[in-house]
């Protein structure tokens, strides 16, 4: 059995990899959505100011 880099090229650890990465990816598309959701939903402008991670004032 191979040890290290290489072992991990195995078709098993490519699908779960695949997978993770697709996922990742389609959750960033749903992330980059939610302030407009949030906007058209009319949530306070406070709790929009937290999803972007600015200080509201």
């Amino acid at each position: 059995m191979a040890h290290g880099p290489a072992a991990e090229t195995r078709p098993d650890a490519v699908g779960w990899r695949l997978k993770l990465d697709l996922a990742l990816f389609a959750l960033a598309f749903l992330l980059w959505l939610l302030v407009p959701m949030a906007a058209v939903i009319a949530l306070p402008t406070n709790r929009i100011a937290a999803l972007t991670g600015s200080a509201s004032t």
